[in-house]
């Protein structure tokens, strides 16, 4: 658990925050507030199609100047990036966008606003070769973090895929095998998860999530 985690808003308010989960391997981690009221969120996009040559802008709070709005272009993709000996990343997207200390976990976004990437390092000692992690990885990355296998050591007995690109309005979740207390509820395999509570589900992401506090035993609705 991190502890004395504070989050500070657009607006200026700022809140306690928990940890829910880390992934060290891919230096991630889910933080929770209680903000009392809804709060905006960042559309995503989708990392599949991004091309070599497109603009990007990367937004972060560099050297401690917040909300620092930087732009560049795709450099290259499906980059590796040792970083020591305990820390590699995979497939990144590497730009030209100005990035430095303080940028690390903020926005990659392309010219729609949209997340494609979190930008995650530098190249020490160079201009303009900076590193993001794509939004589809993050994705699945945070599709497991959150997964209640892992929060509260239960099951589902669901295994999944995505249909389409997870990133388009279209995506779905398409029931690959279904066992245990899915199976029970009538689920099987070629199913298509439309909703689960009042939650409308388009990917393991959504589905993971509209599960999160239900514990063993608990039952909720299912629309597929």
């Amino acid at each position: 658990k991190v502890s004395s985690l504070r989050i500070r808003l657009s607006d200026g308010s700022s809140f306690d925050a928990t940890t829910v989960t880390i992934d060290r391997t891919n230096d991630l981690a889910i933080i929770k507030i209680d903000a009392g009221k809804p709060l905006p969120t960042i559309p995503m996009g989708t990392s599949s199609d991004l091309m070599v040559g497109e603009p990007v802008i990367a937004v972060g709070n560099a050297f401690g100047y917040a909300d620092t709005v930087t732009s560049g272009l795709v450099s290259a993709l499906g980059r590796t990036v040792r970083l020591n000996d305990e820390m590699t990343y995979y497939d990144l997207i590497q730009t030209n966008a100005d990035i430095n200390p303080g940028n690390s976990g903020g926005a990659l976004l392309n010219i729609d606003g949209e997340l494609v990437g979190i930008n995650v390092a530098i190249r020490a000692g160079a201009q303009g070769i900076s590193f993001a992690i794509p939004v589809n990885t993050v994705r699945r990355i945070a599709t497991d973090m959150l997964s209640i296998r892992r929060i509260n050591k239960t099951w589902h007995g669901l295994q999944y895929a995505e249909g389409n690109d997870p990133g388009s309005p279209q995506s779905e979740l398409v029931v690959q095998k279904a066992d245990g207390p899915s199976q029970k509820g009538g689920i099987k395999a070629g199913d298509h998860v439309i909703r689960v509570a009042d939650k409308p589900i388009q990917s393991g992401l959504d589905f993971e999530r509209s599960l999160l506090g239900l514990r063993a035993g608990d039952s909720t609705t299912c629309v597929v």
